[in-house]
């Protein structure tokens, strides 16, 4: 079990009784803000992460490198918003690679925050460019989709990011919404909580979980409020039409 500590900059790994095995990624900020790929940067600001289990029958080493080809070791994938980057981590925490730097181009993040991994694909919630950004397991940028706005396919602050039978799970940190898409970024459902559950100045989530089964998605918000979704397949929505060039 992996636990992001935001306050002290560092991840825990725990056992199954919820005893500490170890803590990495610390060290704290040293006056240090420089971004990009050099992993043995410490964490910043971490919020999310995300474990991908090994591919059957691989066998990594410690000298394998980024986008190496071939099968790949468990790797934790931990969001650093301070350096607007993403660290992938071995699963006893030795740091392998990080990808990402601040701007709004391809392979840049902007604030990240939530991370998901499926399929060899890692999804970023990358909040302030009000998007969700793509990349291989490796951390080579595959693409993006979203923009800021309102209507469907379009996100305010995405903060959450969960992968469900699938689905996309995508939830807002301004606006409480959860955005449900296809893995292609196709906008499903678009699901508000009630004004009654959602009562003015409680912020969104940062986290987005899924329950069991994949049926319905878990969203925390800041006033300690855990909102329940239903999610359920259903053909893409109408997009709204582009702006004029």
């Amino acid at each position: 079990l992996y636990v992001v500590d935001g306050a002290a900059a560092c991840v825990l790994q725990l056992d199954l009784e919820g005893r500490l095995v170890r803590s990495f990624g610390g060290g704290g900020d040293s006056g240090l803000r420089a971004c990009g790929d050099d992993a043995s940067l410490p964490l910043l600001a971490p919020y999310g992460c995300a474990f991908a289990a090994a591919e059957a029958g691989s066998a990594c080493g410690g000298s394998e490198r980024r986008r190496s080809a071939g099968a790949r070791e468990p790797l934790l994938y931990v969001v650093d918003s301070g350096r607007h980057r993403v660290v992938a981590y071995s699963a006893d925490g030795r740091p392998r690679f990080a990808f990402g730097r601040r701007g709004s181009g391809a392979g840049c993040l902007h604030d990240p925050r939530g991370v998901a991994v499926h399929g060899g694909t890692v999804w970023v919630a990358d909040m302030c460019n009000h998007r969700v950004a793509l990349f291989t397991a490796e951390g080579a940028p595959a693409g993006a989709f979203g923009r800021h706005g309102s209507g469907p396919g379009r996100m305010q602050y995405p903060a959450g990011v969960a992968v469900s039978r699938s689905l996309l799970l995508v939830s807002e940190y301004v606006g409480g919404r959860l955005h449900v898409l296809s893995l292609r970024g196709d906008a499903l459902q678009l699901l508000t909580p009630p004004p009654a559950a959602a009562p003015p100045g409680a912020a969104g989530a940062y986290l987005c979980a899924v329950g069991a089964g994949g049926g319905c998605a878990l969203v925390p918000d800041t006033d300690g409020a855990v909102h329940v979704f239903a999610v359920k397949r259903a053909g893409p929505l109408e997009r709204p039409p582009s702006p004029p060039p």
